[in-house]
């Protein structure tokens, strides 16, 4: 699968790399095809990578697990696409802010159901934050 990006602008859509995207559709000549359009987020931050991996220890303490191992246990419950012909995880690195926000919240409430209770982001932010002045 490839990806390409452009921009809405009174109401018609203008392609990014506008010769690179004619060459590959000509592969789908008289082929049904489909897609999709979705809001272009920037990457996951490092911020958002450093709460992740805080949560993966706090997580692994109370459970005993390996992080890591919990790290590919969330991926394989919660960022499976199914949208080609077998389903494949996705890696977390590929997902943009918004989307690895979502990824975090559901895990936070699933492990929630287990008793184990996450600091939310603010929280956690602000306690990194109050360590860099104490």
């Amino acid at each position: 699968m490839i990806f390409f990006s452009g921009k809405i602008e009174n109401g018609n859509l203008r392609i990014n790399k506008i010769d690179e995207f004619h060459s590959y559709i000509k592969k789908w000549e008289g082929k049904e095809v489909q897609f999709s359009i979705k809001r272009k987020s920037k990457k996951r931050t490092e911020s958002q990578n450093a709460y992740y991996w805080a949560c993966m220890n706090v997580i692994a303490e109370d459970t005993g697990n390996d992080p890591e191992i919990l790290h590919n246990t969330f991926k394989a419950k919660f960022l499976v696409d199914h949208s080609g012909k077998f389903p494949v995880v996705r890696s977390t690195t590929e997902l943009g802010t918004i989307e690895f926000g979502d990824y975090i919240e559901k895990i936070r409430v699933f492990v929630a159901d287990f008793g184990i209770e996450l600091q939310s982001p603010e929280d956690y932010f602000a306690q990194e934050f109050s360590k860099n002045f104490i």
